[in-house]
C-alpha cells in the first residue's frame, strides 16, 4: 500500500519551479513520469541499483528506454530514492514518516540490496525516527513496523524488542484504518497483542508489595 502525502515538501516544489515540467539528474537519459510528476534519470545509475531497475530502465537489449510510466508510485518518494541513487545527501528533515514507508516499501518491491545508498538512506531514516520509540504513538509505530519489515528482520526484531520490553506502552486503540493490506494487518495485530502483554505484566507488577 502506498501512503499518500497532503502535500509535497517545499524542496521538491522549488527543484519543480527550478527545473519546471522536468527534475533532471545527473546523466539523465531516461525520463519517468509518476502522475504529475516527470524525472530524468541515468539508467546506468538506476540499474546499478538494482537488478529490478535494470529491467524496468532498459530494453531486453540492454538498451535504455526513452521513458517509462509508473503511475502507482509515490513522487515523493521515487524522487528521493533517485536523489539517493545518484550520489545526492538527503537531509532528513526531508523524509517524513509517511514518505519513509513508502521509501521502505520500493526497497522491497525492486528488491533493492542493503549494499545500495538507496537502502543506507532508507536504514539510516529509520534509527534515526526510532531513537525514543516510547514517544511514538501506535500509529507511528504500525508504519515504522512495515519499514523495519522491508529493510531487515534484524531491524524488525531489535525495534519489537526495545518497544515492547524496554517501553511498554500504555494500551490505545488500534489504529484500524491502517489496514489496507495484509502487511498492514499483521503488524496491528502484532502490535496489538504486544501491548496487551506489556500492560498485562505492568499491572501485575503494580500488585507486587513493596
Amino acid at each position: 500500500m502506498r501512503i499518500i502525502s497532503n502535500s509535497p515538501p517545499n524542496y521538491l516544489k522549488a527543484m519543480q519551479s527550478t527545473h519546471p515540467g522536468m527534475i533532471s539528474y545527473e546523466n539523465g537519459d531516461v525520463e519517468v513520469q509518476i502522475q504529475q510528476a516527470r524525472f530524468l534519470v541515468s539508467a546506468s545509475v538506476m540499474s546499478q541499483t538494482s537488478p529490478e531497475f535494470y529491467k524496468l530502465f532498459t530494453t531486453q537489449h540492454g538498451v535504455p528506454r526513452e521513458s517509462i510510466e509508473l503511475p502507482d508510485e509515490d513522487p515523493l518518494a521515487f524522487h528521493l530514492i533517485c536523489q539517493s541513487a545518484h550520489g545526492s545527501f538527503i537531509p532528513q528533515a526531508h523524509i517524513t514518516l509517511e514518505t519513509l514507508v513508502n521509501m521502505a516499501e520500493a526497497i522491497r518491491r525492486y528488491k533493492i540490496p542493503a549494499t545500495s545508498r538507496v537502502h543506507n538512506t532508507v536504514a539510516f531514516s529509520f534509527i534515526v525516527q526510532t531513537l525514543r520509540p516510547e514517544t511514538l504513538s501506535t500509529a507511528k509505530l504500525v508504519m515504522l513496523f512495515r519499514v523495519a519489515k522491508a529493510l531487515d528482520s534484524s531491524k524488525y526484531e531489535q525495534l519489537s524488542r526495545e518497544v515492547f520490553l524496554l517501553h511498554p506502552l500504555p494500551l490505545e486503540t488500534l489504529p484500524t484504518n491502517l489496514i489496507a493490506s495484509g502487511r498492514d494487518a499483521e503488524c496491528l495485530l502484532l502490535l496489538g497483542r504486544y501491548l496487551a502483554v506489556a500492560n498485562t505484566t505492568r499491572f501485575a507488577n503494580s500488585l507486587q508489595p513493596i
